[in-house]
């Protein structure tokens, strides 16, 4: 199972990014999930999503330890 973290500034396509990510693993043929997380801004807000993937069941969508973790910004 691989996790990774997506966070920055809403408008940045952080979202977008993760949902990507998600996507080709899913066309891939291995189970995925894409959990967002954002504020009530829509640009110049906090986002983040964590994308998990792998051949096992996904049972915890939560963040646990991820494997990358990519910033947009430095406060993320």
């Amino acid at each position: 199972m691989r996790e990774i973290v997506f966070a920055g500034f809403g408008g940045q396509g952080v979202l977008t990014a993760g949902l990507i990510v998600s996507q080709i693993a899913l066309y891939k043929g291995v189970n995925a999930t894409w959990m967002p997380a954002y504020g009530a801004a829509q640009r110049g807000g906090t986002a983040n999503c964590t994308v998990k993937y792998g051949a096992e069941k996904i049972y915890n969508v939560g963040q646990q330890k991820p494997d990358l973790v990519l910033a947009m910004n430095t406060p993320s």
